[in-house]
């Protein structure tokens, strides 16, 4: 799939007006050009004579930006505008439509902004610079939102998944989550994936979501395959360890068996991302989760495996838990069919030490006053504890974060003093000065009696997984950045606990400092808005209340120092499964200039 063309749609006599312009930007504004976009930004356009033609197109065509002219054959260019509310009466941001009218004419220009148009523009006044200007400016603030909207989105998928897998104990179910999810998100024709059987090098088919059952690979070649055939060709690397992406596999630099083998499956692009398992040993890989498009060929987005890369650390950490899960269980029962004999306990013992040493996580023991009797090598490597260093006890505490030290102690003494499961993420201090975030997790043990004996637990590596955190942070505050220069702030409401949540550009719109809380609604309405503007959003929020109905208006904001600044405001509602209203939320932009 090639990336979309910019599409501009123009309507009415500034056809003539702007190929005049744009003549005059290709002959003596060259340098203009490639100063603004360094000559890379390339528009497709529309053109349109009459109204009807314009809506026409629109629809067909969906461009991204229209320019109207005021005055048309069979109508005037703001009605466009108004027959586009017509098919979205509760537009979430402005609609991109630049109007163009005639100088002294104020009263359309309010009209066209006041209806929701991006922007409006004085023919006569009109340049090239000024034109060229004012889209980049337009489409930047609409490539802006989207980006925002995608992140959000991707954000909000990645969470809720993270959280079913989390809680799931079900190592096929969560498979089968993640195929699934993956297909939908990248409305991709086919995924799969395969766990690596590391002794016999083969790849075996774990799970699959497909968008058609005739594309199923279950009863093909390619539900077990041997890593040989699918060598790229020489001079590539051949490691799966690494994201591929082949956007056409007629063109890409394969291996004859493994071109025949897509071929044959009907794949024309792919998307391989490696699943490795944590902690340290990044070199692990478990398996692979590969994506095809069979209907044609296919450019994989960044924002694509950006989204599949962070669903594969979660799935990675899902598999963990599960197989965590899995032998604590085993190793329960194991020891409650084996207290008959001590010769058999100690067998027991013998195998759980066996097992531990060639964990890839951390494991310890506890007795049953939560001192440590017992932790593995991996273990070792994570903390830095040795027997040597006599670190056992309660010696650990001295390895905790001081920032996590009080947060930690004391859920651990809270949980295990009702003896319930205990989960956390916490920090560790080295000798050599280096810090490393941990997940552990500890369930307690009983004796033959059904006494407490203490914990069983292990720990991982999460530190890849916060830099992941730390990056997407970063990101998020490159958006936030956005928000700040494009004056948009976001806002929710939460219905059940009152709790208003602004952006930190609301709280600047509002001449407030981001770090000072955000105000209830009483004092939202009584001292940041103003008093003629009141009722009017009380109005709104009970209609959207008893209709549903998202709502915009225009209203008047009371800064600190008493200066007034017009806002426009967007709010929709949220309901709960039980279809009761549970959330407002939507955005507001200064409109004073």
């Amino acid at each position: 799939m090639p990336p979309r063309q910019t599409a501009i749609l123009l309507i009415g006599n500034v056809i003539d007006d702007l190929v005049e312009i744009w003549d005059a930007m290709g002959q003596n504004n060259q340098g203009y050009l490639e100063n603004i976009d360094s000559g890379k930004k390339n528009y497709l356009t529309y053109e349109a004579s009459t109204l009807a033609e314009g809506l026409a197109l629109w629809k067909s065509k969906a461009p991204t930006l229209a320019l109207v002219d005021v005055n048309l054959p069979d109508g005037k260019g703001v009605e466009f505008v108004e027959r586009l509310l017509e098919e979205n009466p509760n537009p979430v941001d402005k609609l991109p439509v630049i109007v163009l009218g005639q100088q002294g004419d104020a009263k359309t220009a309010v009209r066209a902004l006041k209806l929701g148009a991006m922007d409006y523009l004085i023919k006569e006044d009109l340049t090239p610079v000024t034109l060229l200007r004012t889209l980049n400016q337009v489409l930047n603030i609409i490539q802006l939102k989207s980006e925002f909207e995608g992140v959000q989105r991707q954000n909000a998928r990645l969470q809720e998944i993270r959280d079913r897998l989390w809680q799931s104990l079900d190592a096929q179910a969560s498979l089968d989550m993640v195929a699934v999810t993956a297909r939908q998100y990248l409305t991709a024709d086919r995924v799969l994936i395969y766990q690596f059987d590391q002794e016999t090098s083969t790849a075996e088919l774990v799970a699959e979501s497909v968008v058609d059952p005739a594309l199923s690979c279950w009863q093909t070649p390619i539900a077990q395959w041997q890593d040989s055939c699918f060598e790229q060709s020489p001079g590539q690397e051949s490691d799966w360890h690494y994201v591929v992406a082949h956007e056409d596999i007629q063109t890409a630099r394969l291996s004859d068996c493994h071109r025949e083998l897509l071929e044959q499956l009907g794949v024309r692009a792919n998307l391989v991302i490696p699943i490795r398992l944590l902690p340290a040993n990044s070199h692990f890989l478990w398996g692979l989760i590969i994506c095809h498009q069979c209907s044609g060929p296919r450019q994989w987005a960044m924002s694509d495996t950006q989204f599949m890369e962070r669903l594969a650390e979660q799935l990675a950490i899902a598999i963990h838990q599960t197989h965590l899960y899995e032998s604590l269980q085993n190793r329960n029962q194991l020891l409650e069919q084996q207290q008959q004999t001590f010769r058999l306990l100690q067998d027991s013992e013998q195998r759980y030490a066996t097992l531990t040493s060639i964990a890839p996580v951390g494991i310890f023991r506890t007795n049953a006053q939560g001192e440590c009797i017992f932790f593995n090598e991996t273990y070792s490597l994570i903390t830095t504890i040795t027997y040597a260093s006599k670190a056992k006890g309660d010696q650990w505490i001295n390895f905790l974060h001081p920032g996590d030290r009080e947060r930690v102690l004391t859920t651990w003494i809270e949980l295990s003093s009702r003896r319930e499961v205990c989960c956390q993420e916490f920090r560790l201090c080295h000798p050599d000065g280096k810090t490393v975030w941990v997940y552990c997790q500890a369930v307690p043990e009983s004796d033959s009696l059904g006494q407490p004996a203490g914990y069983v637990g292990t720990m991982t590596d999460i530190s890849p997984q916060k830099e992941s955190e730390a990056k997407l942070q970063q990101s998020e505050a490159f958006l936030e950045e956005a928000q700040r220069i494009a004056q948009i702030g976001n806002w929710s409401f939460d219905l059940n606990t009152k709790k208003i949540t602004w952006s930190d550009e609301l709280f600047r719109m509002f001449g407030r400092d981001p770090n000072d809380p955000e105000p209830d609604y009483d004092d939202y309405l009584n001292e940041y808005l103003h008093p003629e503007d009141r009722p009017i959003l009380e109005n709104h929020v009970a209609r959207i209340m008893a209709e549903g109905t998202p709502y915009v208006f225009d209203y008047r904001a009371i800064l600190p120092d008493g200066t007034i600044r017009h806002h426009e405001t967007r709010g929709e509602l949220e309901r709960d499964q039980a279809g009761n209203p549970k959330r407002l939320f939507g955005t507001a932009i200064d409109i004073t200039d």
